[in-house]
């Protein structure tokens, strides 16, 4: 009987184990896209930040804003927009360094970190995204993105925060461009 309740207890203790990783991993993930959730996400830049002011090595971020998002939801529905987001995040994907990190930041708004990368080449990365694509909507439309770049040695950022706000503002003056571009300075 005890050898049975020692059993028994054993496996309880692993169901808990695992039930316990799999809430973690879904704190630190997105569920939708598998990238990492903007909680997670904050936390890799505020590391990546300290890690790259201590050593004075370039952190360039790519924040990535999907183009007429609203009207692939609107037109096919949230599921397709959910299926474009997932491809997406796959196309990205494929073209990272290992090391680079990307972060759901928001419905259809990314951020991409780049350790020891200076924005001249994030600039080369993220032409490179927009020349091998984001993917295709349900119609066959491309799917196009409108990207801002900063870098915390050339934009003298004091923060993580302050990096993000002037990649943020560049992502909203290519959207004001015509979209489908990316601001670097």
């Amino acid at each position: 009987m005890l050898l049975l309740i020692a059993v028994v207890a054993t496996l309880a203790g692993m169901s808990q184990l695992g039930f316990m990783i799999a809430l973690v991993h879904q704190a630190i993930r997105d569920p939708l896209t598998t990238s990492f959730s903007r909680l997670s996400g904050e936390e890799l830049l505020e590391i990546q930040f300290i890690i790259a002011t201590r050593s004075h090595s370039p952190l360039a971020l790519a924040f990535i804003d999907l183009d007429n998002f609203k009207q692939i939801n609107d037109r096919f529905g949230h599921e397709a927009g959910d299926e474009v987001l997932v491809h997406v995040v796959k196309r990205i994907r494929e073209q990272l360094r290992t090391g680079d990190m990307l972060t759901r930041w928001g419905g259809e708004e990314f951020i991409l970190i780049l350790p020891n990368m200076y924005c001249s080449d994030a600039v080369i990365a993220v032409e490179r995204l927009r020349e091998t694509g984001f993917g295709k909507a349900l119609d066959g439309a491309p799917v196009t993105a409108s990207v801002g770049l900063s870098e915390w040695i050339e934009d003298r950022a004091p923060d993580w925060k302050t990096l993000v706000d002037i990649a943020d503002r560049r992502m909203y003056l290519a959207k004001m461009c015509g979209k489908n571009g990316a601001v670097e300075w």
